[in-house]
């Protein structure tokens, strides 16, 4: 089993998301950290509960980049996602509603994303409509 299959299953598979615990945004983060070491998503984690308070702890709604770029500082830039690197993305994924969102490319074109906590999903399969950004995480 590969490691990032392995990762999706016993981290993801095994509770649903949470927002400020297991969110898209901070799953993502705790994949990085799961690969590079450290904590990326400390500053984040239990600072908000809900949609509104997301977008109030980091704008991340409004200016997804902006945000991805504070969080994901220290990782290089890519202009294609490889399998395990992570990604901001527009996604027509709640409710047909394009917002941004963040995955982990577990193929070309294709991101895992954590759903968001109000549906109960644990793991959902997105196909961005944009991409907004996406970075290495293998040293």
């Amino acid at each position: 089993m590969d490691v990032l299959f392995a990762y999706l299953n016993r981290e993801w598979m095994t509770s649903p998301a949470v927002w400020g615990v297991s969110d898209c945004c901070i799953s993502v983060l705790d994949w990085v950290s799961f690969r590079r070491g450290g904590d990326w998503a400390a500053e984040l984690r239990y600072s908000y509960d809900d949609f509104g308070s997301a977008q109030r702890a980091w704008g991340f709604f409004t200016q997804p980049r902006a945000a991805c770029d504070r969080f994901l500082a220290g990782l290089n830039e890519v202009p294609s996602p490889a399998r395990g690197d992570v990604a901001c993305f527009k996604w027509a994924g709640h409710q047909g509603r394009i917002l941004p969102t963040m995955g982990i490319c577990v193929a070309p074109g294709v991101f895992a994303c954590r759903g968001a906590p109000e549906h109960h999903d644990l793991i959902i399969e997105a196909r961005p409509a944009q991409l907004v950004g996406a970075w290495a995480v293998e040293v």
